[in-house]
């Protein structure tokens, strides 16, 4: 029998990522970051935000619309269900979203994963709703902390696998 039973993720920088010629169009091509220059930059914010909620500052994670963006994607039917904070009342790191989303599912705690990609939000509001958790660091920001980890999707399908 398999580990896990249920897998929930999250969206912003797990499934979708920031369209970043959008974001940069604005700017001449000589301003554009590089790859490695913008990783350097998410690495940087995640720690300031890590920081920032672990002492008490809170910034809202979504606004109710997160079914309509999945389902213009095209990846809205991939989900058994999507719980959305600005839907529930209560943002994560709260347990309540947590539960909201295991009660839709009906999901035992034990027996459920959450991928996210910030400790302080996704990880900690996760195992403190009982679920296991891993981190989905595209840009390294977790290198070399004693947390599960994945960098690719291959990645993820391979910790599951030896979990």
């Amino acid at each position: 029998m398999p580990k896990f039973k249920f897998i929930f993720f999250d969206v912003g920088n797990t499934l979708l990522f920031p369209n970043q010629a959008s974001i940069l169009a604005p700017l001449t091509p000589d301003k554009h970051p590089t790859l490695s220059g913008w990783q350097a930059l998410e690495r940087r914010t995640k720690h300031e935000f890590d920081q920032g909620l672990l002492t008490g500052q809170v910034i809202s994670n979504s606004d109710g619309r997160i079914n309509a963006v999945l389902q213009n994607c095209g990846i809205g039917d991939c989900f058994a269900c999507v719980t959305d904070s600005g839907n529930v009342g209560h943002e994560k790191p709260h347990p309540a979203i947590f539960s909201a989303a295991l009660n839709e599912m009906k999901a035992d705690p034990a027996h459920s994963l959450y991928v996210g990609d910030l400790y302080s939000v996704d990880y900690v509001g996760a195992r403190n709703a009982g679920m296991q958790a891993v981190i989905f660091d595209v840009a390294g920001t977790y290198r070399g902390r004693d947390l599960p980890r994945v960098e690719t999707l291959s990645q993820l399908e391979e910790w599951l696998n030896n979990s």
